[in-house]
């Protein structure tokens, strides 16, 4: 299950720099648009381009923010925007700006959000597309409804150990312990903001704030929801303070008419706080202190993990969504492989559910594909390809990675301060 809010960036050019650096410039900024940052990343370290001062200083920026270095990031956009603002274009702003958002908002500092949502809104809304202003109407809901809440902080007073279990759809539930009542929430990096029924949120005590806001789902189907914070909420050995929740109608958390309840969810805001987590099929490792890899495949878009991914011999990028039962395709797969695909496989519905409900879409059933991530290396049936568009994602991911991957390693390491992960047995 996925919580989804979407804050979208634009690339125009307006630059009259030398024909070198505008080619380069251009390189980095197609590859930015179609968020391939592991290969932006590797340019911007390599240094093969012929890029100036401030172009360096405007990628860095926006490369580190999207692996998740917001502070480092938005020291990088402050100096660009007080310092080189003459130089810079409308456009460039604008992505800078998007990028502090980002930022803003997994340093937890709501009012900065909503200052910079304002100054977006107010002095660059002539030059975005109808569909972003009105994204980030709505997600200013959110931020101005916390304006005056402190960041979240996290306290580990050890390693933790945290026992699992698998509800009727095969998800991951840890139990939390929510203003001292304890409950079992879903574990899901895939949720971009932490998720409570209404019923829960009253009765473990959460203090809820004003207004409210529409949220898309991972079918595309949207559904209203409240806001509410958590005073303090323990996980393990780990403490959370001032935790935001969406607080959603105990419908839009029921399945199979009743058969199946979603309580909570542990979103990525406070799996993020974690640093490190290490998943099996009998529990959570979350140690006290980080390691190094030899990997960096993981990045963000926004507050969405991304995972570099190897399907077959093509290098892809995937959303990463351990809330997921199952590995899905989307329709840019299904674009670029559509002759592949319709030579070898017979039409049919695809039925999925989220918040919200249950959507049929149209599309096909994959078998033995080769996914490769990091060290882990496995074939999946029965892969679900949607042929068609349905949510803001599919425009530049792949498809999602899930936990019919997952649960082929024994082990599966996520590091949200490295930003890789890895797969054992």
């Amino acid at each position: 299950m996925k919580i989804i809010l979407t804050f979208c960036l634009l690339f125009n050019l307006s630059f009259a720099y030398s024909q070198s650096d505008e080619n380069a410039y251009n390189k980095l900024n197609s590859l930015y648009n179609k968020k391939q940052y592991f290969k932006l990343k590797n340019i911007l370290k390599n240094g093969n381009n012929t890029l100036d001062k401030i172009q360096k200083e405007y990628f860095n920026s926006l490369v580190l923010s999207v692996f998740n270095k917001p502070s480092e990031s938005n020291s990088y956009i402050d100096e660009l925007l007080n310092e080189y603002t003459e130089e810079l274009s409308d456009s460039m702003k604008l992505n800078l700006l998007n990028s502090k958002l980002l930022n803003c908002i997994n340093l937890y500092q709501y009012r900065e959000a909503m200052n910079v949502t304002e100054k977006l809104l107010t002095e660059y809304k002539p030059i975005m597309k109808q569909d972003e202003t009105d994204e980030l109407i709505n997600s200013a809901l959110i931020w101005k409804a916390a304006s005056d809440l402190s960041p979240q902080t996290v306290t580990k007073s050890g390693d933790t150990r945290l026992a699992i279990k698998k509800d009727l759809a095969g998800l991951t539930n840890i139990k939390v312990n929510v203003n001292s009542v304890e409950e079992e929430f879903i574990f899901d990096t895939g949720a971009n903001f932490s998720t409570v029924s209404n019923s829960i949120a009253l009765k473990t005590g959460m203090n809820f704030l004003e207004g409210s806001v529409e949220v898309g789902t991972a079918t595309g189907l949207k559904v209203n929801a409240k806001l509410a914070y958590a005073d303090t909420m323990k996980i393990g050995n780990i403490i959370f303070t001032n935790v935001l929740f969406l607080v959603l109608p105990d419908e839009d958390l029921s399945f199979a008419d009743g058969a199946y309840v979603i309580n909570g969810i542990v979103g990525f805001p406070v799996i993020e706080d974690m640093k490190q987590i290490t998943l099996s099929d009998k529990e959570i490792f979350i140690p006290a202190e980080t390691d190094r890899s030899v990997y960096n495949n993981l990045s963000m878009n926004g507050l969405i993990p991304i995972i570099e991914t190897i399907v077959n011999s093509d290098t892809l990028i995937f959303s990463f969504d351990t809330g997921a039962r199952t590995t899905m395709l989307y329709s840019l797969y299904y674009e670029e492989n559509r002759s592949d695909v319709e030579n070898n496989y017979q039409p049919e519905d695809i039925k999925f559910g989220g918040a919200g409900g249950e959507v049929i879409m149209k599309g096909y059933r994959l078998n033995g594909l080769k996914f490769a991530v990091a060290s882990g290396n496995v074939s999946l049936d029965s892969i679900s390809l949607i042929g068609e568009h349905f949510t803001d994602n599919d425009e530049f991911v792949y498809g999602n990675l899930g936990n019919d991957f997952i649960k082929k390693f024994d082990k599966m390491t996520i590091n949200f301060e490295n930003m890789y992960v890895d797969f054992d047995n």
